[in-house]
């Protein structure tokens, strides 16, 4: 059976396409801005949970190679990778606090509060934030990689494999916070 317009003329298929768009336009209600800012607060503190985690972690087992390790080569790069962890934690309890000019905001369900939160995890996802992070980052575990070779030479296949996991775990690291930041971007551009 044959789909009819309300004066009885038939619908057709271009017609059916644009009738199902979604409008341009909508707005959000006050229950839809509230939902969507409590899956980014609890993406955000899963991320601090995890993140801060971790560098604490390795700021813990890295102080520990910095004093224990048998040659210097290693203990700079195991400072340095203690040091680089800690910046990047430090970097995530920046971006936890609520900068000043969001505080009025803070406590209001708004899209005013929700667009500026996006852009603040876009950020920390991208750009300077990121880049800056992995830089700081990488050259402790250069060095210590190669003061592990300087000191086991005869395992080099164990230092290789340990480089390799390394490389992967940093690549799929940069990927993923990439696309985060892109999903926020969305996000940020379904807003407009």
């Amino acid at each position: 059976m044959n789909e009819t317009t309300p004066n009885g003329a038939p619908k057709n298929d271009a017609q059916k396409l644009w009738q199902s768009q979604p409008l341009e336009g909508t707005t959000m209600s006050l229950e839809e801005v509230r939902r969507r800012i409590d899956k980014v607060r609890k993406q955000v503190r899963r991320r601090n949970l995890i993140g801060g985690g971790a560098c604490i972690v390795v700021m813990i087992e890295f102080t520990r190679f910095m004093i224990a390790f048998p040659n210097l080569t290693g203990r700079i790069g195991a400072a340095m990778t203690a040091l680089g962890a800690a910046f990047i934690g430090w970097q995530i309890l920046r971006v936890k606090m609520v900068p000043h000019g969001m505080r009025a905001l803070a406590g209001e369900t708004s899209v005013a509060y929700y667009r500026a939160e996006l852009q603040r995890q876009h950020d920390f996802h991208s750009g300077v934030s990121l880049w800056s992070r992995l830089v700081i980052f990488l050259p402790g575990p250069i060095l210590f990689f190669i003061g592990i070779a300087q000191v086991s030479p005869t395992r080099e296949i164990y230092v290789i494999a340990e480089v390799a996991i390394f490389t992967a775990v940093w690549l799929w690291g940069i990927q993923r916070n990439l696309r985060t930041a892109r999903s926020y971007q969305r996000e940020l551009d379904a807003l407009e």
